[in-house]
């Protein structure tokens, strides 16, 4: 195996020779497991198995050099296969040219045993070279799957560590997140402060035109009627009272306001006992002094 490979041919040849040594006798020693205690088998199985492994490393120190002695035999196989087609083809047109008689027996015979002869070396060669590239094969698929099997173990390392990075990130992200859902922000409180004040300012506007503080609710509010202010009640008195002389047969008043626009008034026709003020005949008190007119 590897001749001519110097040195470390014959390293490589060491060692494989050691490494199907000591496979075969962990294989021998699985048979026999029962002619020995558990715990001395297991320490002659560890032993061989430090012993592969020290070999398997050692032959990774030469995997350049296999890599070309596994080339360097498929290349030998491949020419010993195409000398085999080659006298097998020889051997066929000699039987063809002795069928149809143009090698008499003699010839035929001897040209059959040179060709048979040199056939069998061929295919001896060719079989101690299959037997070489199946080992080399062997070998570095071996070193290969060494390494293969290191970059599976850095790659889950690595994979680990990504996964508990991610892991981490992801812990510190809803820790904030529950930080700041439990802080109400600028803009809700703004807003919570806004809408109450206005429902405040709208609420003591309808007081201020519809009740008395001191008092409670007036009778207007207790009829239904709206308070009107001081302002706009002297307002229609006056207008009610420079333009009497256009009271018509119908009962209605028409009188001026600020600008100057005549609008048309229901006939008040039911008369405070109190203070004598003119009502709508469907009010149920007065709207000037309070005093309740169904009694009237």
């Amino acid at each position: 195996m590897a001749k001519g490979a110097g040195k470390s041919g014959e390293q490589i040849e060491r060692l494989l020779e050691e490494r199907q040594r000591v496979e075969q006798w962990l294989e021998k020693l699985a048979q026999a497991a029962e002619k020995a205690p558990s715990h001395v088998r297991q320490k002659v199985e560890a032993d061989y198995t430090r012993r592969l492994d020290e070999v398997v490393t050692e032959l990774r120190s030469y995997r350049d050099e296999i890599s070309e002695a596994l080339e360097k035999h498929r290349s030998q196989r491949d020419g010993l296969v195409d000398q085999e087609t080659s006298a097998t083809e020889r051997l066929a047109e000699a039987e063809l040219r002795y069928t149809v008689g143009e090698f008499d027996e003699e010839r035929w015979s001897e040209t059959k045993s040179g060709i048979e002869e040199s056939l069998q070396k061929i295919r001896e060669e060719l079989l101690g070279v299959d037997t070489e590239v199946a080992e080399f094969e062997e070998v570095m698929a071996l070193l290969h799957g060494d390494e293969r099997s290191e970059d599976v173990e850095q790659a889950s390392g690595a994979m680990d560590l990504e996964v508990q990075e991610v892991a981490e990130l992801e812990a510190d992200f809803e820790e904030e997140l529950a930080v700041v859902d439990a802080e109400p922000s600028e803009g809700g409180r703004e807003e919570e402060d806004l809408s109450g004040k206005t429902s405040l300012d709208e609420l003591e506007f309808l007081r201020s035109v519809t009740e008395d503080k001191s008092q409670g609710p007036t009778p207007e509010r207790a009829s239904g009627a709206m308070k009107m202010p001081e302002e706009v009640l002297e307002e229609v008195e006056l207008g009610s009272a420079s333009s009497s002389k256009d009271v018509g047969a119908e009962g209605v008043t028409s009188y001026s306001t600020q600008q100057n626009q005549p609008k048309k008034a229901a006939a008040k026709t039911l008369k405070c006992g109190e203070c004598g003020t003119m009502n709508l005949p469907t009010e149920w008190y007065c709207e000037r002094c309070g005093a309740e007119l169904a009694a009237l």
